[in-house]
């Protein structure tokens, strides 16, 4: 990407991070939650929510090239209800794609970490960073949490997080889940805890 053109994004506000907790398992199908939220307002702000906490993102991390980008969240994405399954044939070619079809066709490239308001991604070892940074300005990122998903259609810019590393973020952040990619890696799938057919677990 065009980095001349990028504008220097300071991130204000504390990045203190919440403790480290234990990896949790992606839980699948929360049928009392459905239940009880059955309803999902058509545009929202991006929202994780945990056992006795709900975090508002306001920025999306990832490591590039030595230094940080930055995605603003503090704006209403489009909200998609992903309680339900394929319908398959020629009207399921035209239904947004399960959670489960997207990720069966897709391979984990990294994990999500919690820091403070910022979800943070860290890539895996086995992910090429060179073509990774390639395909970025093309790539569609899309949160899957609970039962909805959200296309999070936003400009990444540069950003100062001071002397934070991705070090320092697996050791002081929260893991919160995984990210999955496509092999063309246009489309990645960022899991904080969805609906699927399976339990994903962290660092599987």
């Amino acid at each position: 990407m065009d980095r001349r053109n990028a504008s220097k994004l300071i991130l204000t506000g504390s990045l203190a991070a919440p403790a480290l907790i234990q990896p949790t398992p992606l839980l699948a199908n929360p049928l009392k939650e459905n239940e009880r939220d059955a309803r999902i307002a058509e545009f929202a702000r991006p929202t994780i929510r945990f056992a006795a906490q709900s975090v508002v993102l306001k920025w999306f991390l990832l490591p590039i090239g030595g230094q940080w980008l930055a995605m603003n969240l503090q704006r209403e994405f489009r909200q998609y209800n992903e309680n339900r399954a394929s319908l398959g044939g020629l009207l399921g070619q035209r239904q947004r794609p399960t959670v489960d079809q997207r990720i069966a066709a897709a391979s984990t490239i990294g994990a999500l970490y919690l820091i403070s308001s910022s979800m943070v991604f860290l890539p895996s070892n086995r992910l090429s960073m060179q073509q990774f940074e390639a395909n970025l300005r093309q790539m569609e990122f899309v949160l899957f949490h609970r039962y909805f998903s959200m296309d999070l259609e936003a400009a990444f810019r540069v950003a100062s997080l001071g002397n934070r590393t991705p070090e320092s973020i697996r050791a002081e952040g929260r893991a919160i889940g995984l990210a999955f990619a496509t092999s063309t890696l246009l489309s990645v799938m960022l899991a904080v805890n969805p609906v699927a057919g399976k339990t994903y677990r962290l660092g599987s």
